[in-house]
């Protein structure tokens, strides 16, 4: 699965007073539906003055990670009775 993240710097009296945003997130398949929708937040970012700099990021997690982290599997134990 792509996510694609779009991140901004504010401006800094100093370096490293902010860190990185993380303004918006959608999976691909949301992007791929409403594509519109996240290039207009991505103008709108980048129009405000507080961020020097906006930048979209992808990231890429395979499918099965995330089932593992939204489903988590538990194994079954076996064990035998003893006397």
């Amino acid at each position: 699965m792509l996510i694609k993240v779009i991140f901004a710097q504010e401006k800094e009296s100093y370096p490293g007073e902010y860190a990185p945003t993380a303004l918006e997130i959608v999976t691909e398949y949301y992007y791929d539906e409403n594509p519109e929708w996240f290039d207009k937040k991505l103008i709108k970012y980048r129009n405000i003055p507080v961020y020097t700099h906006v930048a979209v990021i992808n990231i890429e997690i395979k499918d099965e990670d995330l089932d593992a982290r939204l489903f988590p599997n538990h194994t079954t134990m076996h064990g035998k009775i003893v006397k």
